[in-house]
C-alpha cells in the first residue's frame, strides 16, 4: 500500500463485526450459561452456611448496628401499639371532655401548745386516698359501670391525681360525655367508701367535696402535644431504622433476620415464607450474554483493525496505486440468510444496476483500453478462479494473448517490458501485503502493471 494511513470506515467496521452474528451468539449463550452456573454454585454455597458462622465474621461494629436494629424493632412494635391502642392518643384534642372532683380533709386535730398532744395524721390519710385513688379496683368498676371496653392501663392514662395542702384533686380526660358521668359517679361513690376504711384503719376525719365540674374543652393543647410527640418519634425512629437498615451488608441481614435470605429476600427487602433456594438468575443471564457479546465485538473490531485484506469499501487505485477495472458479483454458493442479505445488499452499491454480464463486460472493456501496446497479458488470480478464466479466454479469443498466472512471482524469467499483469483481487480474501509484492515486483522488471478487477465474494 503507497498509503501509511489507511482510512478506517465505521460503516465497514459494523459489517464486519454483523457478518460473525452466529459466533457472537454462539459465544453470547455460552457466555450466559456459564455466568449463571457460577451464580447457582456460589448461590448454592452462601444458603448452606451456617448463620454461626457467618456472625463470626462480623466485626463487632457490624453486630452492634444488627442489635441496634433489634432493639428498635421492639420500641417501634411497642411505639406502634400503643398509639393504636391508646385512649389518649386515640382522643381528638378539639372535642376531649374533661371532669374533675377536689375534696378538703379535716382531722380537727386540736394543737397543745405544751407538746403533750397527739400528732396529726392528715398526711397518712392523703397519701392513703392518693394510693386508693391510684390503684385499679374502683377504675374497673368504673369501666365496667360505663360499658367501656378501654384497657385499664389506657385508662390510667386519662386520670390525674394531685394534692395541695389538706386537699385532693382527681380530673379525667374522657371521650365520651355520657360515659364520663358514670365514671365520675363510680369515683364519688368509692371516695366515701375509701373514707370509711380509712377512718377505721387510720383516724377519723371528715371529707368535703370543694369543687366539681365537667366541661367539653374547644382544644386541648397538652393532649395535642403529647399525641404529635409520640407520632414525630414514630416518624423518627421509622426513618432511622430505614437509614440504618439501607447500611446492612448481605451477612449482617442475615444475623438480623436470624435465617438466611434469598436473593430475591436481600435485594427487594420483602421476606418470603418459603425456604430459600438457588436457582437460574435472569440478571446473570443477560449480564452474561451481554459480556460475551461484548468481548466479541472488541475481538472482530481490533481484528478489523490489523485488517490486511481488502475490503469492498477500499478505494483500489488510492490505496494500491493502479487501476480499478471494475467490480464483479460473485454467486453466493449457499443462498445468504436474512441479515446476511441485508449486508450483501449494502455492499453491492458499487454494481447496483448491473447484472453479471454488464459487470464482466465493464471489466473486459476496460482490460482491453489498457493493454495498447502489450504483448503478452498475465492474469493473476487465484486457482480455479471463474473470472480469470473468462477474461483469458475473452482475450485470446479477441487476439490478446493472455494467461493465467496464480502467482505472478513465479514468473520472473519470463516477464519484460512488453509484458502486463492485470490482478483479480477477492474482497475478504486477497492480502494488501501480497499484492503489494505483486506490484512492487513488476515495477523492478519494469513490466506493466495495468490495473485490477475485484470479485466481491
Amino acid at each position: 500500500m503507497e498509503n501509511n494511513e489507511r482510512e478506517i470506515s465505521l460503516a465497514a467496521l459494523f459489517k464486519h463485526v454483523l457478518k460473525r452474528w452466529r459466533s457472537i451468539i454462539i459465544v453470547a449463550v455460552i457466555f450466559a450459561v456459564l455466568f449463571s452456573a457460577l451464580g447457582y454454585f456460589k448461590e448454592q454455597k452462601r444458603l448452606n452456611t451456617p448463620i454461626e458462622k457467618i456472625e463470626a465474621a462480623l466485626t463487632a461494629d457490624e453486630k452492634n448496628t444488627v442489635r441496634k436494629l433489634q432493639s428498635m424493632d421492639k420500641e417501634l412494635k411497642a411505639l406502634n401499639y400503643y398509639i393504636e391502642n391508646s385512649g389518649l392518643m386515640n382522643m381528638d384534642p378539639y372535642n376531649i371532655q374533661c371532669a374533675s372532683v377536689s375534696y378538703f380533709i379535716n382531722t380537727n386535730h386540736i394543737t397543745n401548745y405544751a407538746g403533750d398532744t397527739e400528732s396529726d395524721l392528715i398526711w397518712d390519710i392523703i397519701d392513703t386516698y392518693v394510693s386508693k385513688l391510684n390503684g385499679s379496683d374502683w377504675k374497673k368498676e368504673a369501666l365496667e359501670a360505663c360499658g367501656s371496653d378501654i384497657d385499664i392501663k389506657y385508662f390510667n392514662e386519662m386520670v390525674s391525681i394531685s394534692t395541695s395542702g389538706r386537699s385532693f384533686t382527681v380530673a379525667i380526660r374522657y371521650p365520651d360525655a355520657d360515659q364520663l358521668k358514670t365514671i365520675m359517679t363510680v369515683l364519688q361513690d368509692n371516695i366515701e367508701q375509701y373514707k370509711q376504711d380509712i377512718a377505721e384503719s387510720i383516724g377519723d376525719h371528715s371529707l368535703s367535696l370543694t369543687n366539681s365540674s365537667m366541661e367539653s374543652s374547644i382544644l386541648d393543647r397538652d393532649l395535642k402535644d403529647f399525641q404529635d410527640d409520640k407520632l414525630n418519634k414514630l416518624s423518627s425512629l421509622y426513618e432511622e431504622e430505614k437509614t440504618l437498615k439501607s447500611t446492612l451488608n448481605q451477612n449482617q441481614k442475615t444475623l438480623y433476620y436470624g435465617r438466611i435470605l434469598s436473593m430475591q429476600e436481600l435485594n427487594s427487602g420483602i421476606l418470603s415464607n418459603e425456604i430459600p433456594q438457588a436457582g437460574i438468575s435472569l440478571k446473570k443471564l443477560i449480564m452474561g450474554g451481554f459480556l460475551g457479546g461484548i468481548v466479541m465485538f472488541v475481538i472482530y473490531s481490533v481484528q478489523f483493525l490489523a485488517h490486511n485484506r481488502v475490503l469492498v469499501n477500499d478505494d483500489i487505485t488510492e490505496n494500491l496505486g493502479i487501476k480499478n477495472f471494475g467490480y464483479i458479483e460473485m454467486p453466493k454458493k449457499k443462498k445468504p440468510n436474512f441479515i446476511d442479505r441485508i449486508i450483501r445488499k449494502s455492499e453491492l452499491h458499487v454494481v447496483y444496476g448491473l447484472n453479471e454480464e454488464d459487470q464482466f463486460n465493464v471489466i473486459l472493456s476496460n482490460i482491453k483500453l489498457n493493454s495498447n501496446g502489450i504483448n503478452r497479458l498475465y492474469i493473476s488470480s487465484f486457482e480455479g478462479d471463474a473470472l480469470a478464466e473468462r477474461i483469458v479466454e475473452s482475450l485470446n479469443s479477441s487476439g490478446i494473448k493472455c494467461q493465467i498466472a496464480n502467482s505472478i512471482l513465479k514468473y520472473s524469467d519470463s516477464l519484460d517490458s512488453s509484458c502486463g499483469v492485470i490482478l483479480i483481487l477477492r474482497t475478504e480474501q486477497s492480502e494488501y501485503p501480497q499484492i503489494c509484492r505483486e506490484i512492487n515486483f513488476c515495477k523492478m522488471r519494469n513490466v506493466n502493471m495495468i490495473g485490477a478487477a475485484v470479485e466481491i465474494m
